[in-house]
């Protein structure tokens, strides 16, 4: 075949060859862009997953701080039902967080309980979390919480409707979700992150031991689209 034979193949197939290039730079383009967005979802998600944890630890801290002060209010009052119960910071504690505050005595027997056993809340069932402060050298109250009321009251609702928000425990058991799924969140190709949240987390009252393996985790309510 001649140079002339081959010069119009050549231009036939120039144009070809440009579309080719022309479509791999685009799938070139769109596969950096979304790595970028991927990376963009996944740094915003890191960084919710720190605010909530530090929101999380902060509201305990507070309730922690209540407590206290209710504490340090009953001491040197009658050990008995009417002094517990007459405490305003009592009825402010039941109205944000708290199930039920219990007054042990140095040999942890209940001095007195609000509500009575009897009353149960719409967190009964499940786990429990207490918190403890000292009234006097043998006094000790007692308050128990429900984590599930923790996520609602303690994380941002505008953290809520993004995300499944989960604590869960290093065996991926869930501890507490938003959501009404005993099962973790964080399954399939939603983007999630956890964030170790050891320190506050007590399940028993009596011991001096938190839940050292509980962490908070955030996984996006809706999985990456377009292949991000």
């Amino acid at each position: 075949m001649n140079p002339r034979e081959l010069l119009p193949r050549s231009l036939w197939l120039a144009p070809l060859g440009l579309s080719l290039i022309f479509v791999l730079g685009v799938l070139a383009w769109v596969w950096a862009n979304e790595a970028d967005e991927r990376d963009q979802l996944r740094q915003t998600l890191i960084s919710d997953a720190l605010s909530t944890e530090a929101q999380l630890r902060g509201r305990i801290e507070d309730e922690r701080a209540q407590l206290r002060q209710l504490a340090a209010a009953l001491r040197g009052q009658p050990r008995n039902q009417d002094s517990l119960e007459s405490r305003p910071e009592v009825n402010a504690g039941l109205r944000r967080l708290w199930q039920s505050v219990t007054w042990l005595d140095g040999r942890n027997r209940v001095l007195a309980e609000v509500p009575p056993v009897s009353e149960a809340s719409a967190y009964e069932d499940g786990l429990s979390l207490h918190l403890t402060a000292a009234t006097d050298g043998e006094g000790t109250l007692v308050v128990r919480y429900a984590p599930a009321l923790l996520l609602k009251r303690g994380v941002p609702w505008w953290l809520a409707r993004k995300y499944d928000v989960q604590l869960v425990d290093s065996a991926d058991q869930v501890i507490a979700s938003t959501t009404d799924s005993p099962l973790r969140a964080a399954l399939g190709e939603r983007l999630s992150y956890r964030v170790a949240l050891p320190g506050p987390l007590r399940a028993s009252p009596l011991a001096e031991t938190a839940l050292t393996d509980a962490a908070v985790e955030l996984t996006l309510q809706d999985a990456p689209t377009n292949g991000v």
